[in-house]
């Protein structure tokens, strides 16, 4: 399967930067074991539970929403913000564009 070049840029950034946060997660755990609910500072030990779903409904959420971009959307037919193309992150003439009217 070949994949668009918009699409292949996105993977990349997806990859690079959530495999550095995932790794950050490990080295936190591997360098200073018994230590994560410091992380938590004063959080209240009855909250920490909504925390923890919210953040992987969060994260799910986004691995649908990316995985939906990447294999479902046809960049030569996505429009955003009325740009033709799915396409923002390396056209050079949209540089410094917002998308704002």
């Amino acid at each position: 399967m070949s994949l668009h070049r918009e699409k292949k840029v996105l993977l990349i950034i997806n990859l690079i930067a959530g495999g550095g946060v995932f790794a950050s997660y490990v080295q936190g755990f591997l360098l200073h074991p018994g230590k994560s609910s410091l992380l938590w500072g004063n959080v209240p030990l009855g909250l920490l539970p909504f925390y923890t779903v919210s953040m992987a409904t969060a994260a799910v959420g986004y691995l649908i929403f990316t995985g939906y971009l990447i294999f479902y959307v046809d960049p030569e037919k996505c429009k955003i913000s009325g740009l033709q193309q799915l396409s923002l992150f390396s056209r050079p003439d949209l540089q410094g564009h917002t998308g704002l009217p």
